[in-house]
């Protein structure tokens, strides 16, 4: 089924604005991206969030490095930014989270990951997963088609309606959003090609 602009727009809603609004009440999320080698991926995942609408971002960025934790602080004055450390496993208490861009190392021994969160998982994300039953429950997944590849443990990448066919039978609750010449949304319902 083609996706056109009036599907979209039956969906995303013009964002009405309140006077009478805080940051609290427009949602929080947390983000856990960036490192040493990409730390250009942390800022622009965290404006990424605050232009969506989201009221509150935190950001934990994995590096070792405190000076340039402190470059990313100051150059997104409006999201709180923190290091990621081995001893934060309680630091998703929100409803929403994006794990995975910029970083280069898994984050699997952190156990931060539950099953009552939306997340969004990209890149370095899915380090901490061997394949997709591994992956938290309502989760969105976001791979480009070498990381699709290793998801699925696939040797080629032909893409093909029946191979999303066999894809979707292993979803259960999560979405795949498949970066590619085109851009494959996948459901355990419906295969969307935009």
């Amino acid at each position: 089924q083609k996706v056109n602009k009036y599907d979209v727009s039956k969906i995303i809603q013009p964002l009405k604005k309140k006077n009478n609004i805080h940051k609290y009440s427009k949602g929080t999320t947390t983000i856990v991206a960036g490192s040493d080698i990409y730390p250009g991926a942390a800022i622009l995942c965290s404006r990424a969030a605050f232009v969506s609408g989201s009221g509150y971002v935190k950001l934990f960025v994995s590096s070792d490095d405190a000076k340039l934790v402190k470059k990313i602080d100051i150059e997104i004055p409006e999201v709180i930014v923190k290091r990621l450390s081995n001893n934060c496993t309680k630091l998703l208490d929100d409803s929403s989270c994006c794990i995975g861009p910029g970083l280069t190392k898994s984050m699997e021994n952190l156990k931060i990951y539950n099953n009552h969160m939306s997340y969004i998982i990209d890149a370095g994300g899915f380090l901490s997963f061997k394949t997709i039953k591994d992956f938290p429950r309502y989760s969105i997944i976001t791979p480009h088609i070498k990381e699709f590849q290793d998801i699925f443990n696939l040797s080629h990448s032909f893409i093909s309606c029946d191979l999303f066919k066999k894809i979707q039978k292993q979803l259960n609750d999560k979405i795949l959003i498949l970066k590619s010449f085109n851009i494959f949304i996948i459901t355990k319902d419906m295969i969307y090609i935009v």
